[in-house]
């Protein structure tokens, strides 16, 4: 039996026929760019994240986000952005299409005493104080795998510093984290501005390309964004800005309007699945499981595990052969690529090094049956032991 990474059609099968209506009342419309559809899909998600209506932007795609993200803070040319190295290419595509610098930041060594791995940028004041120079004009962190970046130590040295940090929730929609010591918020909601993507894979994905920005606290700077995703206009003709064509299309915004009210079942899907991949793997020495929130909503994307090294690849080819959409998610961390390399400044990252050689991601769909995670783990048992 073939166990997929992610199964849309039959995620989305329990509620098609709400999808149907939302696309067929968009197509009756006549309405496919922005208009009614876009501007109620941003308020029900401004409303499920706590944030005023104003503060959620939508837009063409995740990538588009973090470059009007950073546009809209309009940052001097050649400054330097904290990025972790550990992360999908459109960081630092983002930051160097604005004539920035990346600076890449290792991931945090493992948290706990039973070695739970946490994919996470070190958000540890030392650490992020050996990194900054007069040029550091900014930070991007992303909520890798939906587990939380560690906002309170981030926030912290951004204000100290009095630099504005970009919380990339691409992977995390529905979570939560802490903000403050003993003080939680959502996750993509704590951060000078969030992002996030709804590529038809992620947490709360369309049905197509889609993204969004989101501003908690500076109405003059969400506004900002919204006129730079717009072609720079606050009104029609009325450009304001060098701006770019970046909108999310209506038909998507139907399907998220569908998928929205379904994501926290679906997240909580995804953890008690993550459940049981923990308790059949804690008895395999040989794994390192995921670092994960303790009491708090979680919206994991992936499970991913390290192995050692030397089993790594073994192990992937084991599982793929069984049919298992066991993948490696990222092969190359930012630092090692090479179109970046002449951009960014040098610095070792060697907890990411390590980790690019023995992370190994799990399915973990709302569609894997429990049973399913039984099997992967006794595959993983019988190769390793």
């Amino acid at each position: 039996m073939r166990i997929p990474l992610v199964n849309l059609p039959e995620e989305h099968s329990p509620y098609q026929a709400e999808l149907d209506r939302g696309i067929r009342r968009v197509v009756s419309s006549g309405g496919y760019i922005g208009g009614e559809e876009v501007r109620a899909f941003e308020a029900e998600l401004a409303n499920y994240l706590g944030l005023e209506p104003w503060s959620v932007i939508s837009c063409g795609n995740g990538s588009d986000a973090l470059l009007l993200a950073l546009a809209a803070l309009d940052l001097p040319r050649g400054g330097e952005v904290i990025i972790a190295t550990h992360n999908y290419v459109a960081a630092a595509e983002a930051v160097c299409h604005l004539g920035l610098r990346p600076v890449w930041a290792d991931v945090m060594p493992s948290p706990s005493s039973d070695g739970r791995v946490s994919f996470q940028m070190n958000g540890s004041l030392d650490y992020l104080e050996s990194l900054r120079t007069p040029r550091t004009v900014a930070l991007i962190a992303v909520n890798m795998y939906g587990m939380p970046c560690p906002a309170v130590e981030l926030t912290h040295f951004c204000e100290l510093h009095q630099i504005p940090w970009i919380e990339d929730n691409a992977q995390g929609m529905g979570g939560i984290g802490e903000i403050a010591s003993g003080v939680t918020a959502p996750l993509g909601t704590r951060a000078t501005i969030g992002t996030t993507s709804f590529f038809p894979t992620k947490p709360l994905g369309c049905m197509g390309d889609g993204g969004a920005a989101f501003v908690p606290h500076d109405q003059q700077l969400a506004e900002r964004l919204r006129q730079l995703a717009n072609h720079g206009q606050h009104t029609r003709y009325q450009y304001e800005r060098c701006g770019y064509n970046s909108r999310l299309d209506a038909l998507q915004a139907a399907v998220l309007r569908v998928k929205l009210g379904h994501l926290d079942e679906a997240n909580r899907r995804r953890s008690a699945l993550a459940d049981v991949y923990d308790k059949f793997l804690a008895g395999i020495p040989m794994v390192r499981r995921p670092w994960r929130s303790e009491g708090l909503p979680e919206a994991l994307y992936l499970y991913t595990i390290c192995v050692p090294s030397d089993k790594r690849d073994g192990l992937l080819n084991e599982l793929r052969t069984a049919g298992i959409d066991a993948r490696v998610y990222y092969p190359q961390m930012l630092h090692q690529i090479a179109a970046y390399n002449a951009s960014s400044s040098e610095a070792p990252c060697p907890v990411a090094e390590e980790l690019q050689q023995t992370m190994l991601s799990l399915p973990i769909a709302p569609t894997t049956f429990y049973l399913q995670v039984r099997e992967i783990c006794e595959r993983i048992k019988q190769f390793l032991l």
